[in-house]
């Protein structure tokens, strides 16, 4: 089963582009038992993560999906997240943001749930188009609040060490981010994490405006009350929390959240590539709300497409960093989902640039068999590109389409470095 959509949150993309999309295998299809995959045993949803793998045929890009064990059998589907590369001994070490979805038979995004063990999943693919593939063993457990399972209610500041830290009772927790309004229509998001087990601390900067989207993830010194980070040409966040001493509380579930109402306070200096968004100011409310999405939101939401016939799903992917494409429509005649996704890293600060249009059926023509495509999609895109699967693999997907994504412009959505494939919509 493949599927294909986009969900967009304020800042936190729980389904990053919808690239890659993959659906559970059966544990007898995995290729070559030499493959190990390994994690550190727990996985927090929204947070870059380390995957180890060691075992495949030689250098190559990875892709990683995440399936809940106990109830998917052969019924779900996830994103496929760029994992980065091999070497040629066919190591490496992946860091990959873990979503907090994964998606059911009825093409619905579910939670993961909290201590939920899951099955890590590492494809591989050569520049000769050979795949293998393995999965994490042990399987890791999903941890949605750090260290020792603390309840939503501390907000997740414990962010200093792996331990517990109990504050002072007279002391309430403090948000561990805060968002503002940017030019251009942008909202720009930050949450600190501070240093855990072997990684040091990081900074998360998101922008989003409507089907637009850019986040980095940078070095940072975070602390429970600090967060301090350079982040060059792009400005700097240099913070304190000044704690007001008064108690304020947003619902949770079934219970209230109490946390400090005071406001991180400081310098807080963005400014977007090609000026797309700039952001500059001495102070920030915490956003709780916006905080405890991930904790305190519904179980389950709808995708953003739902159709009952064959449509066709277009998948054209990197084999390393650079941008990929998904083109989705769900039947003949329908409106069609085109999304855009491009990774870079620079000056160690890791770049995610998202665009997500919906376009007219028009746009995306096939041909029954689907052997043959074009996409002709209106702004941000510019140009077509056509897909023919009776050409050479490096010239199946061909033209000049390009995007304006946040911060870049023109980017090239063709070239003999993509591989596109073509298949029904289910």
């Amino acid at each position: 089963m493949r599927i294909a959509g986009v969900a967009l949150s304020a800042g936190l993309l729980l389904m990053v582009g919808l690239i890659g999309v993959a659906s559970a295998a059966p544990r007898a299809a995995r290729r070559g038992e030499s493959v190990r995959v390994t994690t550190d045993g727990h996985l927090r949803p929204g947070h870059m993560e380390t995957i180890k793998v060691k075992g495949f045929p030689g250098k190559g890009s990875t892709q990683v999906t995440f399936f809940p064990t106990a109830i998917c059998e052969d019924e779900c589907g996830a994103a496929g997240f760029p994992g980065g590369r091999t070497n040629a001994r066919g190591e490496g070490t992946l860091r990959v943001r873990v979503p907090g979805t994964f998606l059911d038979a009825h093409e619905h995004h579910v939670y993961f749930r909290d201590r939920e063990r899951i099955e890590v999943n590492v494809t591989w693919e050569g520049a000769d188009e050979s795949f293998a593939n393995g999965s994490a063993e042990p399987e890791p457990i999903i941890v949605r609040d750090h260290a020792s399972r603390r309840a939503a209610s501390t907000l997740a500041t414990d962010r200093t060490s792996d331990s517990t830290v109990t504050a002072p009772k007279s002391q309430l927790p403090i948000p561990n981010g805060f968002r503002l309004q940017g030019t251009n229509g942008y909202t720009l998001s930050v949450i600190g994490q501070g240093p855990h087990g072997k990684s040091s601390g990081s900074i998360r900067i998101a922008a989003v405006a409507r089907g637009r989207e850019v986040t980095y993830e940078a070095p940072a010194e975070v602390t429970e009350t600090s967060m301090h980070a350079n982040l060059g040409a792009l400005g700097e966040i240099s913070v304190e929390f000044q704690r007001s001493g008064r108690a304020d509380s947003v619902p949770c579930g079934k219970q209230d959240v109490r946390f400090d109402s005071g406001s991180w306070t400081g310098t807080i200096r963005f400014h977007g590539e090609k000026s797309y968004t700039d952001v500059d100011a001495a102070s920030a409310t915490p956003d709780v709300k916006y905080l405890l999405g991930p904790f305190c939101g519904p179980l389950v939401t709808e995708g953003s497409l739902e159709g009952h016939g064959k449509g066709a799903d277009l998948d054209v992917r990197n084999p390393g960093l650079g941008p990929q494409l998904s083109v989705y429509k769900p039947r003949p005649g329908s409106a069609a989902l085109i999304s855009a996704y491009l990774s870079e890293y620079d000056e160690g600060i890791s770049i995610e640039r998202t665009a997500v249009a919906r376009i007219p059926g028009r746009d995306f023509a096939y041909a029954p068999n689907l052997r043959t495509a074009t996409v002709t999609p209106p702004g941000p895109f510019s140009g077509s590109a056509h897909f023919d699967l009776g050409a050479k693999a490096g010239r199946r997907w061909s033209g000049d389409l390009t995007v304006d994504m946040p911060g870049r412009t023109d980017v090239p959505l063709t070239g003999p470095l993509l591989r596109a494939t073509l298949d029904h919509s289910k």
